[in-house]
């Protein structure tokens, strides 16, 4: 389910050295998490993409940001894989504070894109992601809309909050134990992550 963590490959990341140091200072994994999101919170795409980016990396996958003007990369970043690759859709807090309907549909298109052109390996039910700031609201559209694209196409799209990115990585990096993508890749509907246990 989990296998250890390569340091060597994250080791120079802003955010890891953030991470390290507000668990130095704090002695909590859930005060460095409320530090970072806080710090995060008017950030804009130019900063919030890539940072995402290497949250995922730091987690255990090998993610990338898709290079701006190049239409054959839709999908804002992907997490490339020998069989599962996925494409994600991000929003900055800059762009919305909440995932909306809109990110939902962009994810969809990702997905078709990235099933029809080929140019990563990956199949039918591997999940596309939708990234933002917050999850959205519990009444939003959001809901309804991942379960309407699963029943009429069987597309897994999934949401992640920054919160719980944010999370995931502080419990890798505490744990030194990464994610597997086997245990990401069929995820549908909003994701939350478990409360760490340790601080």
């Amino acid at each position: 389910k989990y296998k250890t963590r390569d340091i060597s490959k994250i080791s120079n990341f802003k955010i890891y050295k953030d991470i390290l140091d507000c668990l130095s200072k704090t002695k909590s994994s859930e005060k460095t998490v409320s530090f970072l999101y806080k710090k995060y919170e008017n950030a804009n795409k130019d900063v919030f993409y890539p940072l995402v980016a290497d949250l995922l990396c730091i987690i255990g996958f090998n993610c990338k940001v898709s290079r701006g003007g190049q239409n054959y990369e839709r999908a804002d970043a992907i997490i490339i894989d020998d069989k599962y690759s996925i494409p994600i859709e991000i929003k900055s807090p800059g762009e919305e504070t909440e995932i909306s309907v809109k990110a939902i549909r962009q994810a969809l298109e990702n997905k078709i894109i990235f099933l029809s052109r080929q140019l990563y390996k990956t199949d039918y039910e591997t999940t596309s992601l939708a990234i933002g700031y917050n999850s959205p609201n519990i009444r939003s559209e959001v809901f309804e809309l991942i379960e309407d694209i699963y029943n009429s196409f069987k597309f897994n799209i999934c949401v992640l909050n920054f919160t719980d990115l944010l999370v995931m990585a502080v419990s890798v990096i505490n744990s030194g134990k990464e994610i597997s993508i086997e245990n990401f890749r069929t995820l549908r509907g909003v994701y939350n992550v478990k409360k760490l246990n340790h601080n």
